[in-house]
């Protein structure tokens, strides 16, 4: 399927049958898959989508999931210090970082779902989680929530194995809607 169908197939799916989206897994959680190589384009059918969208009613809260562990830091005048340690440590500030994902994304989530009141969230820049955290850790914390989350992967399934960037076979279970 090309990358115009999945995202038509996705609008179709949020317009006109978003109460099926956790029909299959229980979740609202939604994965397009496209190939990193398509980045530009991806992003570019992101907003066109996020306009419709926009036009037919719907209240979108798109979140760069990829810039938060950094964003984190930056705010604690921290990145420094944290690039600094990566180069003699690379394997302690990645499990660190990891751990700043799973404990502060969750609240993060939350702080903007209050403020915003959205319809559905969108995750872009998913593949800047890499190496420090993956994005099924994160999905997993928001169990809970109702509002429907939208993925933009970059990967590719082979053999019904989901592939993170093309290169890293994904070890975890993914719940969500592939597209």
């Amino acid at each position: 399927m090309s990358l115009r169908e999945k995202f038509k197939n996705l609008e179709n799916m949020i317009t006109q049958r978003i109460h099926l989206i956790n029909q299959f897994s229980g979740i609202p959680f939604v994965i397009l898959i496209y190939d990193p190589q398509d980045q530009k384009e991806c992003y570019e059918y992101i907003e066109d989508l996020e306009k419709n969208l926009k036009k037919n009613g719907k209240k979108i809260l798109k979140i760069p999931i990829g810039d938060f562990v950094f964003n984190y830091f930056e705010e604690k005048n921290q990145i420094g210090e944290m690039i600094e340690f990566d180069k003699k440590e690379p394997e302690l500030v990645r499990q660190e970082l990891s751990n700043v994902c799973e404990r502060y994304f969750n609240d993060h989530i939350h702080s903007k779902l209050e403020k915003n009141n959205p319809d559905i969230i969108f995750f872009t820049n998913v593949g800047g989680l890499y190496p420090y955290s993956r994005l099924s850790n994160i999905l997993k914390n928001l169990e809970k929530i109702k509002i429907p989350i939208i993925a933009f992967y970059p990967g590719t399934i082979i053999n019904d194995e989901l592939y993170f960037l093309n290169k890293f076979k994904s070890d975890d279970y993914y719940r969500a809607f592939r597209i």
